[in-house]
C-alpha cells in the first residue's frame, strides 16, 4: 500500500489534463500488455493475456480520466475593462465557484497543418477568474449565483483591442513545431499539488481524485499484476467523456472496451460471446462520503464515512450496474483479502449521477458492479479523500485482477 500511495502522490503532481494522463498511463504499462491502445489521446484500453486458455473469462477495470474544468471556445480572446479575458465553457457538472480566484494552466493539445496533435501545456499559471468584490454584491454569502456567459471569463493579460494578445502566437511559444495551428482542445485547469491534511495527515487534498482515484489504483494494479496461469484475460480501461455523458469517441458509450475485446477474442482464437457471462467489469469511480456538516443528506441506513474502507455502489434505477449477485461477487473480493467495504445508495428523494458500467453495457453486456473510493467536495475544483481508502482501492483492484471467481454457475 505504502508504494501505491507514494506512486499516486507523484503522479497526482502530473495529472492536469485528460491527454497528459493517457499518456501517462500508456507510459507506465508499455512492456507490461500484450494489448495497448489509445484512442484520441485520451482513452486506453490494455490487456494481459492468460498461459493458456481453455475456458477464457475478462477481468476487466475501468475508470475515467476526465474531470470538470474550463474549455476554451475556439476564437476566445475578447476585452473588457482594459483586460484581455478567454471566453471559456464549463466542462461537465464543475462546482463553479470553487474556480474562482484561482491560478489556472492551460493544458490540452494543438493541432498544426500536418494534422498531428500535440500536447501542450504552460509551465507557469496562465489565467484567473476573479470574484465580484462583496461590495458590489452584498449578497454573496447568501445567493451567489455564477452566469457563465459572463462570470467564467479568464483573465489572460491587461493587453488592449489596440494592442491585441495573439492566443496563437502564445500557443505557438508552447508548441513551435506546430507550424499554423488549426486546432485545439484546450482547458483551464487547476494545478495544484496533492497536499496531506489533518493531524495525522490522513487526508489527502487534490484537483480530480473523481475519478483519478479510481484510474490509478488500476493502472498501478494491473502494471504489477502477473500473466495468469489459464483463462483469466485481465483488461483495464480507462476511458474519457464520462463527466459529459460518454457519448463521444473516447467514451464508455463508445465501441473503445468492446473492439478491444473482440481483438482479444481473435488474437486468442475463442468465441467472444461465451466468454463474456463468464466475465465480470468493475467499474471504478468516486463515491460521496457523507458530509458532517450536511449528514441530512445521506440515506441514514447507507452511511459512508471517509477512512472506512471502499464503497460498493448501489441504485434501483439502474444509474449504478451493481445488482445482488455481482455486489456479492465484490463482497467476496473484499472478505478474502481484509478490505472494509461499505454500501452506497442514495436518498430515495433524491437523483444521483450514472457512471461507466451500464453506458458501456449499452455496447458490451457485461456482468458488472460499481465501486470507488468515498470524496467529499466531488467536482470542486480541490477534492478530498483518505489515504487509507485510496489504499484499499488499489488493493482490490489488484484482488479483481488475481482471482475471478465464476458468478451464477
Amino acid at each position: 500500500m505504502e508504494k501505491f500511495l507514494s506512486w499516486m502522490k507523484e503522479a497526482l503532481e502530473n495529472s492536469s489534463s485528460v491527454f497528459v494522463n493517457a499518456a501517462l498511463a500508456k507510459k507506465e504499462l508499455e512492456g507490461k500488455a500484450d494489448v495497448l491502445q489509445t484512442r484520441d489521446g485520451s482513452s486506453l484500453f490494455a490487456a494481459i493475456y492468460p498461459k493458456k486458455v481453455s475456458a477464457p473469462r475478462f477481468a476487466i477495470y475501468a475508470a475515467h480520466l476526465d474531470s470538470p474544468c474550463l474549455k476554451i471556445k475556439p476564437r476566445p480572446v475578447t476585452y473588457s475593462g482594459g483586460l484581455a479575458l478567454l471566453e471559456t465553457e464549463v466542462y461537465g457538472g464543475a462546482i463553479d465557484y470553487s474556480l474562482f480566484d484561482r491560478p489556472l494552466y492551460l493544458s490540452g493539445r494543438v493541432i498544426g497543418k500536418d494534422l498531428r496533435p500535440r500536447l501542450i501545456e504552460s509551465k507557469e499559471p496562465f489565467a484567473y477568474v476573479p470574484s465580484l468584490a462583496i461590495h458590489y454584491g452584498r449578497d454573496v454569502n447568501s445567493s451567489f449565483s455564477v452566469d457563465p456567459s459572463l462570470d467564467l471569463r479568464a483573465v489572460i493579460s491587461s493587453s488592449l483591442p489596440s494592442a491585441p494578445f495573439s492566443f496563437e502566437r502564445y500557443l505557438l511559444s508552447l508548441c513551435p513545431e506546430a507550424g499554423e495551428i488549426l486546432g485545439f482542445d484546450l482547458y483551464l485547469v487547476v494545478k495544484e499539488k496533492a497536499k496531506s491534511v489533518g493531524l495525522n495527515s490522513e487526508f489527502c487534498l487534490s484537483p480530480r481524485l473523481d475519478d483519478l482515484s479510481g484510474a490509478y489504483a488500476g493502472v498501478y494494479a494491473f502494471a504489477n499484476s502477473p500473466r495468469a496461469d489459464e483463462d483469466l484475460i485481465k483488461v483495464l480501461v480507462l476511458f474519457s467523456g464520462e463527466e459529459i455523458g460518454s457519448s463521444i469517441y473516447s467514451g464508455a458509450a463508445g465501441d473503445l472496451l468492446s473492439e478491444g475485446l473482440k481483438q482479444v477474442a481473435s488474437d486468442l482464437g475463442f468465441d467472444l460471446a461465451k466468454a463474456l457471462p463468464r466475465s465480470c467489469l468493475c467499474s471504478s469511480d468516486a463515491a460521496h462520503a457523507g458530509h458532517p456538516n450536511k449528514l441530512s443528506l445521506e440515506d441514514q441506513c447507507h452511511p459512508i464515512r471517509m477512512g472506512k474502507g471502499v464503497a460498493l455502489k448501489y441504485s434501483a434505477s439502474s444509474a449504478y450496474s451493481t445488482s445482488g449477485l455481482t455486489g456479492a461477487y465484490a463482497k467476496s473480493i473484499c472478505l478474502d483479502a481484509g478490505i472494509p467495504f461499505q454500501e452506497y445508495s442514495i436518498r430515495s428523494d433524491l437523483r444521483s449521477g450514472s457512471t461507466l458500467a451500464n453506458i458501456s453495457n449499452s455496447q458490451v453486456s457485461i456482468p458488472s458492479f460499481d465501486i470507488g473510493v468515498p470524496l467529499l467536495s466531488m467536482h470542486s475544483a480541490v477534492e478530498s479523500c483518505a489515504y487509507l481508502d485510496l489504499g484499499w482501492m488499489e488493493l482490490f483492484a489488484s484482488s479483481f485482477f488475481s482471482n475471478l471467481k465464476p458468478m451464477g454457475e
